[in-house]
Order: structure tokens, then sequence, then C-alpha cells
């Protein structure tokens, strides 16, 4: 059996390099240059034709903004996102005017989030006291405007 686990964890770290090549918008020809590889070892390495080199996955996981784990399907709990890899890998491509720019637009995010989280907490609360209010509030009738209670049904059986 190990041969054939071995041709799935190839076939798996051909799928995760297209996938991760195709987010970060390289080509096989772009990705090959940057390594130092042939585009066709490329192809072949995402059709799960062949493996590659730890040093080979290492580079293409260093082009790519990405971890190597993030190639072999790694995921350790905590451990970021390959969005959050390529997040960070565009982060340290900015010079210092641009991160200072995205800093202040993620403070700004992250503040206007806690606020319109705070306000639909207390809609939610004020929503939900005035359900229990009308619940325990006598029945009327015409609305909560006219606010009379509702007449008792006349006894049956007399006139």
């Amino acid at each position: 059996m190990p041969r054939k686990r071995n041709q799935d964890f190839i076939r798996l770290v051909g799928e995760r390099l297209r996938s991760l090549r195709l987010s970060a918008g390289l080509t096989q020809d772009a990705l090959a240059a940057a390594v130092g590889l042939q585009p066709a070892a490329i192809s072949r390495m995402e059709n799960g034709a062949i493996g590659t080199s730890l040093t080979t996955l290492g580079d293409l996981a260093d082009v790519l903004g990405v971890s190597p784990g993030a190639l072999v399907g790694e995921h350790a709990p905590g451990a970021p996102s390959d969005e959050e890899e390529r997040l960070l890998g565009v982060w340290r491509s900015l010079d210092a005017e641009h991160r200072a720019t995205l800093r202040a637009t993620i403070r700004w995010a992250a503040a206007d989030q806690a606020q319109m989280a705070e306000v639909a907490a207390r809609a939610a609360a004020e929503v939900q006291a005035a359900a229990v209010a009308a619940a325990m509030a006598p029945p009327t009738e015409g609305g909560p405007e006219l606010a009379r209670p509702v007449p008792a049904p006349p006894p049956r059986g007399g006139r």
C-alpha cells in the first residue's frame, strides 16, 4: 500500500500547487521561471505525474507566498489559512507608506464591525424586552395605541 499512498500524496501536492498558483495569478511559465524549472515540470507536478524535492517544494512555497505545509495540505490548529498566508505575502511586499494605509484601513474596519455588533446587540435586547413585555401584558383591543382591555365574553346560556 505505500506506493498508492505516495501516489495520492503526489496528487494532493499537485492539486494544491495548481490551486495556489492560480490564486496567486501566476502562469505555469511564470512559476517555473521563478523557481528555475521548465514549465513542463510544473505541469507534470500539478497533474500528479511527478513529485518534487523538499528544496523545490520550499522554493515553490516561497514564490507562492505560503508555507511549505500549505502545499502538502497540512493545517495545524490555529495555523494561518492559505488566504492568510497569501495576504501575509502581499503585506511583506508593501512599502512603509502602503503598510500604514492598510493598518489604518484594518483598524477602521475592525472598529466599524465592533460598533455594528454593539448596535445589533442593543437592538436585539430591545426587541427581546419588548417581546417579553408584550407577552406579559393583558390582551388589548385595537392595538397598543388604544390599549383597552379586551372585554370578557358574555356568559353562556342566558339573555
